[in-house]
């Protein structure tokens, strides 16, 4: 054993050498072995590199997501600032074609078995009212001439439970019918569903077949609700005249504006 230790040694140097050999060479059995390196590192590297991309498409995605939404919170101000202007600019308009087509009135009587139904006022045919004509109370709308005489009228407050006004929710732009209870208290209905009606919010008349011109402030929304007889929402409106305490009021004769 002792004799053959440096035939071994010699053996193995050799077969190191040969392999050194053949590597250094670039033979097909290296390329071969090779390709099997590669294939196996291919594998094991295929899932890091896909995982790699859609971590990097993930941040992209999320990026641009947040870029969305932050332009389309920019446009949604720019949007309600455009609006306040266009409504400021029609309210002003609104208020001139009234002042100029309007005259002042009295309400001389007031029957308590009509009370929140009709008023009667001191003007008539000969001053240029015509029925239909709204009948505004510190401009906001609380009733239309249903009845001319040649100096008195009658007017149909928006209380009486014969009277439908169409609105519009400013802020929302849901249209809706403002309608009477007889009692004194006016009630918001048939709002589409899924309309973000809020507190607070105002109404203006919409021109939807009415003799009634849109645009004119009707009054705001109060937190209450409920259901009529026949399962319909229904929201309390706070109106912006003082039905309970009706003097002075401002007729816009619309027979005037033609």
């Amino acid at each position: 054993m002792e004799n053959r230790q440096p035939q071994i040694i010699s053996g193995l140097c050799a077969v190191a050498l040969g392999l050194l050999l053949t590597l250094s060479t670039g033979s097909a059995p290296v390329f071969k072995v090779m390709g099997w390196l590669g294939a196996g590192l291919e594998l094991v590297e295929k899932p890091a590199v896909s995982l790699r991309e859609l971590y990097l498409e993930s941040r992209g995605w999320v990026r641009e997501r947040e870029d969305i939404l932050s332009r389309l919170d920019m446009l949604e101000r720019e949007n309600d600032s455009l609006f306040l202007a266009l409504h400021m600019k029609e309210a002003i308009d609104l208020r001139e074609s009234i002042m100029s087509s309007s005259i002042d009135s009295m309400a001389d009587l007031r029957l308590p078995l009509s009370w929140w139904d009709t008023i009667r006022i001191d003007r008539g045919g000969i001053d240029g009212v015509s029925p239909g004509d709204p009948v505004l109370q510190d401009g906001f709308l609380i009733g239309r001439i249903s009845s001319v005489e040649t100096s008195r009228s009658w007017v149909s407050l928006i209380s009486s439970s014969s009277e439908m006004i169409p609105v519009v929710i400013r802020e929302t732009r849901d249209v809706g019918v403002v309608v009477g209870d007889g009692l004194g208290g006016l009630w918001l209905r048939y709002v589409s569903d899924g309309s973000q009606i809020k507190e607070g919010m105002m109404l203006d008349t919409a021109l939807i077949g009415e003799s009634i011109p849109a645009g004119i402030p009707v009054g705001s929304l109060l937190g209450e609700t409920k259901n009529d007889d026949n399962g319909i929402l229904e929201y309390k409106v706070l109106p912006g005249g003082a039905l309970s305490k009706i003097y002075g009021i401002r007729i816009f004769r619309r027979g005037s504006d033609k």
